[in-house]
């Protein structure tokens, strides 16, 4: 309590001389919780919510520029739940039959799941490719057709027999080739105004004779699976609509990242910290100083 009370008289003294950091004790505020937030996005067709939380924090000091710290903790268990049916949408080849050939591998995909494991999120799933040779049938149909034909002499209809394929191909299954994938992801700050996710190089483990046709279509899917990926963090870490609770001070002053990293949250599910920091203004510095006194009060 004391400690909020002190960083409250520093912050008010503050909003008048928020340009001049040497005239200002040091002290920092200890982190308090602000406000919940949920955000819900289109990823492949499917809703995902990513709620979180906001965190405020403060830094002055007679060495350096005042700073105000801005902390969001993001839940992706949502997303975590949806994997399974996101992967399910990659273009996996699924037709036994694409071609009359001695190589049509059918991808099923199983035990797909993103979890957290050690500042990384780690995509793994298993699965089989099944394939099949599929051959054109050798013995067709046949029926009758009456065509005009000269005769020379003459001109009339005569039956002609028309062969033509009408039969299902022949298909057999050669072999099933297993395999696991396992895909790290790393998240960066991106020139302090965006976070980027970063793939890392994902370790795909096959056993059995068909790793030459199964390798390429798993590597494709793995692109694939970066772009959808991406795409749902890019959402999960909309700033705009992140930082709506924020008194409309804070947002005007400008948001700069310092780091983002993914950690474990409540339950094992898997959240992202993001820290960021504000531009000091006299505006933002009385805003702090409101949301330290109401913080103050919940404590009397």
């Amino acid at each position: 309590m004391t400690l909020y009370c002190k960083s409250l008289s520093i912050l008010l003294a503050a909003a008048s001389i928020a340009t001049q950091p040497s005239r200002v004790a040091a002290v920092e505020t200890p982190e308090f919780y602000v406000a919940d937030f949920s955000v819900t996005q289109p990823v492949s067709g499917l809703n995902i919510k990513f709620p979180g939380k906001l965190y405020i924090g403060a830094d002055f000091s007679i060495d350096s520029a005042p700073v105000i710290r801005v902390h969001a903790i993001v839940d992706l268990s949502d997303l975590q739940a949806q994997v399974p049916a996101l992967v399910a949408k990659a273009p996996l080849p699924k037709e036994n039959c694409a071609s009359y050939s001695l190589k049509n591998p059918v991808v099923s995909l199983s035990n797909s799941s993103l979890n957290y494991n050690s500042g990384r999120a780690i995509f793994h799933t298993d699965g089989s490719a099944v394939v099949w040779t599929c051959l054109q049938n050798p013995v067709p149909c046949t029926k009758v057709e009456w065509q005009m034909k000269d005769l020379g002499i003459m001109k009339t209809k005569v039956p002609v027999v028309q062969s033509y394929a009408c039969n299902p191909p022949i298909k057999t299954i050669d072999g099933t080739q297993p395999f696991s994938i396992d895909a790290p992801f790393t998240i960066k700050v991106d020139n302090t105004k965006a976070l980027q996710l970063v793939p890392g190089n994902a370790a795909i483990n096959l056993s059995g004779q068909y790793v030459g046709i199964t390798k390429n279509i798993l590597e494709t899917f793995s692109i694939n699976l970066d772009a959808v990926l991406t795409d749902a963090i890019r959402k999960a870490l909309d700033a705009k609509k992140a930082t709506a609770a924020l008194p409309p001070e804070f947002i005007a002053a400008g948001l700069t990242f310092e780091s983002a990293q993914f950690v474990s949250i409540v339950d094992h599910a898997m959240g992202v910290d993001v820290r960021a920091k504000l531009n000091v203004t006299t505006a933002t510095v009385k805003e702090m100083g409101k949301l330290l006194y109401a913080e103050a009060k919940k404590r009397l």
